[in-house]
């Protein structure tokens, strides 16, 4: 039920949750709204596990795992998605009535359900594969970097580097079908990666597929929880007329009705009390 995901999500703080159901955990600043502790997922004696306060999220440079507060309560206690929601609501929104959060759903709404995850889950493997492509060892990757990265003087770039490892900026190459190949080796199923739009089709020869983005920086539109929804590609050719593309309409994305950044907003907004609306 999304309306008990958003509240568990709004008001729970990884931080505390880290703490909470880690007891021994120490935390030790790691810049601003960020914090650091050795990972609760593998043995280390270096903390590797980050918690970032602003996106709520954590994420591990040692081991590789990462997520928000529910995926935390799914992987420290080893229940399903349901029951980790359940956790979260018991611990920190004990005023809340949850008694439907069980319903049983039509086959339907199950189908619904399952594709939507599925989508989800599509867009989160897509973003790992533009991070790794962003980080290789090569230059177009580098002069993506260079593009999206404040310089130490501050003379080319647009963003600090540490905000677009957190924000999980990523690199879309420009020749050949790389994703393509991913999601073959991966068994994604390639019709629902077209849905989504990570892929396009051959209009005269159905069924072939092709890397949709080329050459561009790929930047993660997530909804209220910090999913991804859909990407927005920046080209780094100055001479192109299509500067951004824009994700497509699907069953997990809707234009007219999402908000860019709204995941990082909200927690900002708590923080502060306050919130800017902007158009354009």
């Amino acid at each position: 039920k999304d309306k008990y995901i958003d509240m568990v999500k709004s008001r729970v703080d990884i931080c505390q949750l880290v703490v909470d159901l880690c007891p021994g955990t120490t935390l030790k600043p790691s810049g601003t709204h960020r914090k650091k502790c050795c990972c609760v997922f593998h043995n280390e004696s270096t903390p590797s596990l980050m918690l970032d306060t602003t996106l709520n999220r954590y994420k591990c440079f040692g081991c590789g795992k990462s997520g928000d507060v529910i995926s935390f309560v799914e992987e420290v206690q080893g229940v399903d998605f349901v029951a980790a929601v359940h956790t979260l609501l018991d611990m920190y929104c004990p005023d809340v009535d949850a008694h439907d959060l069980f319903e049983q759903n039509t086959p339907e709404q199950e189908e619904l359900h399952r594709k939507t995850e599925t989508m989800y889950i599509y867009n989160q493997f897509a973003q790992e594969f533009f991070l790794s492509q962003y980080e290789a060892d090569n230059e177009e990757a580098a002069e993506c970097r260079r593009y999206a990265e404040l310089s130490a003087g501050g003379t080319r770039g647009r963003w600090d580097k540490d905000f677009c490892r957190a924000f999980g900026l990523g690199y879309s190459p420009m020749r050949g079908n790389k994703f393509l190949e991913f999601a073959k080796n991966k068994g994604l199923d390639l019709k629902i990666l077209a849905q989504i739009g990570l892929l396009g089709e051959d209009e005269n020869r159905p069924g072939n597929y092709y890397d949709f983005y080329r050459g561009r920086l790929m930047i993660p539109q997530r909804d209220r929880w910090g999913r991804v929804q859909t990407f927005t590609a920046r080209s780094l050719n100055p001479h192109t007329a299509i500067k951004y593309l824009n994700g497509r309409d699907s069953l997990i994305y809707k234009k007219s009705a999402s908000i860019f950044g709204i995941d990082v907003a909200l927690k900002a907004a708590r923080q502060s009390g306050k919130v800017y609306l902007v158009e354009g």
